[in-house]
């Protein structure tokens, strides 16, 4: 099988004592309040599209692939079910070319974080070795248990994670609440989210079947990404839906020969972005967790962004969220709190610090 660093070897490739203070004396709201989805004005009055380097919803189809082709489909949420239980859950879609045979390759990988249960449950990875659907304005995803359709901001998941004797099965509708927002489209990466999507759906654990609703982030990338990426030593990528109706992004991109690529963004209720790049934005990290001896990621982050007056602690929820596919991938997808100058939820992103 082809992983990203598999791939990538194929083609050669703290904060002040002020604000220490602040985040002791500024009570936060509890996480389940956090998760409720906005009613506000400007989370349903404010949703357009976007227009130019990248057209939705034409650009949410799945794209014609060349050699250097690598397209995901990404979705991390925040859910709270019924009887209060919080949850994060990730699933990510891939689709490419095998460099050295031109055949196409699928690959999904799913995830849950039981915050109440501090436990985090990979499915293992699962394979399709046919082309993906292609639909006008739309995308559509069928491998192995994993499923995902959608387009224009309306989509519909389905996904059953079973790591032993534990298994989650999860159905989403999602909605998006606010007009995408344009990241990158520099010709060899392609890059939009929706950052706030209404998630509503069912959730079956222990042997029940719960209501749960909350928040989802999609992401999507596509392009002769491969390219860029034999460039990449490591990347943080932070992507934070704050209590105000406020979203954060914020990726710092390490390069094999010591340059960065910064992307961020900032849009507000009224679905405003303020794009961000070097020197609007820092991530520090603030300690660090060993998956194994020779796997240490970063672990806990400060975040400021000083012309938005952000100082926030970004914090897993659980400190094992490690994606390991032996051999193929290793990465880390966390669900995570934010709190500080604001208050929300976050999901962390670190990829490249440790050997598959």
């Amino acid at each position: 099988m082809i992983s990203l660093m598999a791939l990538r070897r194929t083609i050669g490739m703290a904060s002040s004592l002020g604000a220490a203070l602040a985040l002791l004396m500024t009570p936060a709201p509890s996480r389940a309040d956090s998760l409720q989805p906005s009613d506000g004005d400007g989370g349903r009055q404010c949703v357009s599209t976007l227009t130019g380097p990248i057209n939705l919803p034409a650009d949410d189809s799945v794209h014609p692939f060349g050699q250097y082709s690598f397209e995901w489909y990404y979705y991390s949420t925040h859910l709270v079910a019924d009887d209060g239980r919080e949850f994060g859950f990730v699933q990510i879609f891939y689709t490419l070319l095998d460099p050295t045979t031109g055949a196409p390759i699928q690959y999904v990988d799913s995830t849950i974080t039981d915050v109440r249960a501090g436990s985090y449950h990979f499915g293992g990875r699962q394979y399709s070795f046919e082309a993906p659907a292609v639909i006008p304005d739309a995308f559509e995803f069928q491998i192995g248990t994993e499923r995902a359709r959608g387009g224009g901001g309306h989509d519909r998941v389905h996904s059953v994670v079973k790591d032993g004797a534990e298994s989650y099965v999860v159905d989403l509708e999602l909605d998006s609440l606010k007009t995408p927002v344009l990241h990158l489209a520099d010709g060899y990466v392609n890059y939009y989210s929706r950052e706030r999507m209404r998630a509503e759906g069912s959730m079956s654990f222990g042997g029940q079947v719960h209501h749960v609703q909350g928040t989802t982030w999609f992401d999507h990338q596509f392009g002769p990404q491969l390219i860029e990426l034999s460039t990449v030593q490591n990347w943080t990528w932070i992507a934070a839906e704050l209590t105000d109706d406020h979203e954060l992004l914020a990726l710092v991109v390490n390069r094999q020969d010591g340059t960065q690529l910064v992307i961020g963004s900032y849009t507000d209720e009224n679905c405003e972005t303020t794009q961000l790049g070097a020197g609007d934005f820092a991530i520090t990290a603030l300690g660090t967790w060993a998956a194994s001896a020779s796997c240490v990621y970063p672990q806990g982050w400060n975040v400021t962004v000083p012309s938005k007056h952000l100082d926030l602690e970004v914090q897993p929820l659980v400190a094992d969220q490690d994606i390991l596919v032996p051999g193929q991938d290793h990465y880390y997808e966390g669900d995570s709190s934010v709190r500080g100058s604001a208050h929300g939820s976050a999901y962390v992103e670190l990829y490249g610090f440790c050997a598959p």
